[in-house]
């Protein structure tokens, strides 16, 4: 089974499975070109270039995470780092590997259906009062497969608000009717009272510019979820689940989403990527034509 100390993120079949069709894709590429006119180019080197090498794909959320930091500190905006998890019944095992009773059959599709439909109606709130959020959502394995979502969004700081988990779940229902507070009581109004849910199911954590950047907070976020590589190439650290090089825990974690169907990484809010990625590649020839 699919958890600590055993297969972490996915099973060790399923994973081998992927390796294998990872293999027969790279194979058939190989094989194939790709011609425009009279140049031609191997289709393996055209798919080496786009956002489907990890390396790229972590450069470019990078850069996007950035712009919109960058953004931020132009309207004066905070950076919230959010983490939300999944209630009890949807792990199937503990978080030391233990077999939890209280998992009712649920899967990891599960879990990312409640998480999805818990942000929808956070999201159908916030429009209704009018409440603007930008950023990005990264969605991670627990050992077991089981997944949570990482949210790096920058709001301005009247609109922030404020909770405690503590106090909602005694009934006292303090929070404020910003962003956090929404999505806090929205995170915590299915079974709050059960144990771990003050501590894990919702955290908020206010970014201070003076101790560091927010992309620097969710760079390693990013990173083990695609490569486990900084930006100088180097490995962020030991993956938590395996304890092995994060270099190799991330091909786990990219098999993940692989595997189950789902949305790893979506931005929030912000123009559409696709303007990014064309602007991207404008020469400083064409921009004289509009000059």
């Amino acid at each position: 089974a699919v958890r600590r100390a055993r297969h972490v993120y996915i099973s060790e079949p399923a994973y081998a499975r992927l390796i294998e069709r990872a293999r027969q894709n790279a194979a058939a590429l190989a094989a194939l070109e790709v011609a425009c006119d009279d140049e031609s180019l191997p289709l393996a080197d055209v798919v080496a270039a786009s956002v489907t090498d990890p390396r790229i794909r972590r450069a470019e959320v990078m850069m996007r995470c950035a712009g919109f930091e960058k953004a931020a500190e132009f309207m004066g905006h905070d950076a919230i780092f959010l983490t939300i998890t999944c209630p009890s019944r949807f792990h199937r095992f503990t978080g030391s590997g233990k077999p939890n009773p209280t998992w009712q059959g649920a899967t990891p599709n599960d879990g990312q259906r409640h998480l999805s439909a818990l942000w929808a109606k956070v999201r159908a709130a916030l429009k209704r009062r009018g409440l603007h959020y930008y950023g990005f959502r990264v969605a991670e394995p627990h050992h077991d497969g089981c997944p949570h979502w990482h949210m790096l969004l920058f709001v301005d700081p009247a609109q922030r608000g404020w909770f405690s988990a503590a106090a909602f779940v005694a009934g006292k229902a303090k929070h404020g009717a910003g962003l956090v507070g929404l999505l806090g009581a929205a995170a915590l109004a299915d079974t709050p009272g059960e144990r771990g849910a003050v501590d894990h199911r919702f955290t908020a954590e206010l970014i201070d510019p003076n101790k560091g950047s927010a992309t620097g907070y969710i760079a390693k976020y990013i990173s083990k979820n695609l490569d486990g590589l900084t930006e100088q190439g180097e490995s962020v650290g030991l993956d938590y689940a395996s304890g092995k090089d994060a270099r190799d825990g991330s091909r786990r974690v990219r098999a993940w989403p692989s595997l189950r169907g789902l949305r790893q990484f979506q931005q929030l809010g912000g123009p559409s990527v696709t303007v990014w990625r064309e602007l991207r590649r404008v020469t400083p020839d064409q921009l004289e034509l509009f000059s």
